[in-house]
């Protein structure tokens, strides 16, 4: 097996830092800490020589500034790696920032024809072709779309022999990466052979019947996935958006929801069986957007649900419920818990 190589982290002296280096983030001084990775873009010394005044832009700062650092100062510079993830994340931030704006566009000029003839409605289609140096894709790029096709969530469309497909529908756009290999298509490695397919080492022992901790898909809090152990019961907070009222007229905006329940799936089910679509974000109390926001709000109801009764048969067979419908008794084991004269379910 080929053991992956880390770059490691070079040092400079703070005079001897050039137009982009890029400063890793920690205390550049015993007076300025650094909150972020900063891209250096002009440096100035002193006259004295004991200073140097350096110009940097922080990643996630859009504003540059300047810090003043002891000349003899060692400061700790990205690898190479670093610094093209850092490019690469810029540039995908821009082409999301671009997106947008066409998307405001679409909005503010309803003159703009989005439709094909017909009457439907045009789909807006990003399509990345993935080819190898000679124009054709290799096994390598086929992989590369298998995995991408996993992370959507579809199937790979091997319909054509030229190419090897992975497409979703995401809103209004249509995302495909292809892999081309118009001179047929290349050879991939055979999936791992299943060491015991008929299932004859199977034993009892296998089975452990209490397990040190479950384990549930991952959770997307606010875009990114978490995986949760929940062989304890978890703690998840929804919040309350602009607009958003409760019966009795009370403004909930800056205040939240607290739910404990075996999962965060089982939690947001108990939200929504209690407040429908009425609210607007949820949190783990460990995610940073939490901990920054989740002080300034006030508690205003506490939801129980690691012990829910089952829904009833008619609340299942509904398709189109949000919540649960009046007579089921796991609806009722929630909003049973919340506060009179708050939102309608």
């Amino acid at each position: 097996m080929t053991e992956t190589t880390v770059t490691e982290r070079e040092t400079k002296r703070a005079d001897e830092l050039k137009p982009g280096d890029w400063i890793a983030a920690g205390p550049y001084n015993d007076r300025i800490d650094g909150t972020d990775d900063a891209e250096v873009l002009h440096t100035h010394p002193y006259a004295d020589g004991r200073k140097v005044a350096v110009m940097i832009q922080e990643a996630t700062i859009p504003e540059p500034e300047i810090i003043h650092l002891y000349a003899e100062g060692e400061l700790t510079l990205l690898t190479a790696e670093e610094i093209a993830g850092h490019r690469e994340g810029a540039e995908r931030a821009q082409f999301a920032a671009g997106l947008r704006e066409f998307a405001d566009w679409v909005e503010a000029n309803p003159w703009a024809p989005i439709k094909r003839d017909g009457g439907y409605l045009q789909t807006v289609r990003l399509q990345v072709d993935l080819h190898a140096v000679a124009e054709d894709a290799g096994a390598g790029a086929v992989a590369r779309v298998r995995e991408i096709a996993d992370r959507l969530g579809v199937k790979v469309d091997e319909s054509l022999d030229d190419r090897t497909d992975a497409s979703a529908e995401i809103g209004s756009a249509s995302y495909s990466v292809i892999a081309w290999h118009r001179d047929g298509r290349p050879a991939e490695p055979a999936p791992p052979a299943d060491p015991d397919p008929a299932g004859l080492g199977y034993s009892r022992t296998d089975d452990d019947p209490q397990p040190v901790a479950g384990r549930v898909p991952p959770h997307l809090e606010n875009g990114r996935s978490a995986v949760v152990d929940t062989s304890e019961p978890v703690t998840w907070h929804f919040s309350f958006g602009h607009g958003q009222y409760s019966a009795a007229g009370e403004h909930l905006i800056d205040k939240y929801v607290t739910v404990v329940g075996p999962t965060p799936e089982v939690c947001r089910e108990a939200m929504i069986a209690a407040y429908g679509q009425k609210w607007s974000s949820d949190y783990a109390p460990d995610s940073p957007t939490w901990q920054e926001y989740g002080p300034q709000w006030a508690e205003h109801a506490r939801i129980d649900a690691t012990r829910l009764p089952g829904c009833s048969g008619e609340c299942i067979d509904d398709p189109e419920r949000v919540g649960h419908l009046d007579d089921c008794p796991r609806g009722v084991a929630v909003t049973s818990q919340v506060p009179a004269g708050d939102l309608p379910r």
